[in-house]
C-alpha cells in the first residue's frame, strides 16, 4: 500500500468511524435524553495545555478557552483518524475483508487515552474515579468507543465495496 494510500484509507475510515460514534451520542441523546461526551473539555484542556498547564484538580472550574468546543471536536476527529490508521497498519487486509472483532478491540484501546490520561489531567481521577457518577461516566465513555469501533468495521465495507 502506498503512503498515499494509507493516509486516504485513514482518513475516509476514520472520519466515517468517528461520525458513526457523534451519531451514536446524539441517537442517545435525542431519544434516551443520555448525554454525550462533551469535547469542549478537550478543547479547554489542549488550550490551556498550549500554557503550560496539563493536569487540573477540575478543568470545569478552569476559565473556558477561546473556541473550546471547535478546537475539542477537531481533536476528537483527529484522534479518530489516527487510530484507524492503526488499524490499517496492524491489519491492511481490513479494507478488502473488515474484521469486526479486530475494530472493536482497536476500539477498547482507544478507551485508554480517555481512562488513563485525558481524565486524570482534567481532574477526574483514573476511569472518572473522582466524578460523582464514575460508573455511568465510563459505561457512556464504553458505549461512545464501542460505537467507534462498528463505525470502524463498517468505514471498511464500504471502502471494500466501493474498491
Amino acid at each position: 500500500m502506498s503512503l498515499f494510500s494509507f493516509l486516504a484509507s485513514s482518513l475516509i475510515v476514520g472520519l466515517i468511524a468517528t461520525l458513526f460514534m457523534d451519531l451514536w451520542a446524539l441517537i442517545m441523546s435525542s431519544f434516551f435524553n443520555i448525554k454525550g461526551l462533551d469535547y469542549k473539555i478537550l478543547g479547554r484542556w489542549i488550550s490551556l495545555m498550549s500554557k503550560g498547564h496539563f493536569k487540573h484538580n477540575n478543568i470545569l472550574n478552569m476559565p473556558a478557552a477561546v473556541h473550546e468546543q471547535l478546537v475539542g471536536q477537531m481533536a476528537h476527529y483527529i484522534i479518530g483518524i489516527l487510530f484507524a490508521g492503526i488499524l490499517i497498519i496492524i491489519d491492511v487486509n481490513c479494507l478488502v475483508m473488515p474484521n469486526l472483532t479486530l475494530s472493536l478491540m482497536i476500539a477498547l484501546l482507544t478507551l485508554v487515552a480517555p481512562f488513563l490520561i485525558m481524565q486524570p489531567c482534567f481532574g477526574f481521577g483514573i476511569a472518572a474515579s473522582k466524578t460523582q457518577h464514575p460508573w455511568h461516566n465510563r459505561l457512556k465513555s464504553l458505549m461512545a468507543h464501542i460505537a467507534y469501533g462498528i463505525g470502524l468495521y463498517l468505514a471498511c465495507h464500504l471502502i471494500a465495496i466501493v474498491k
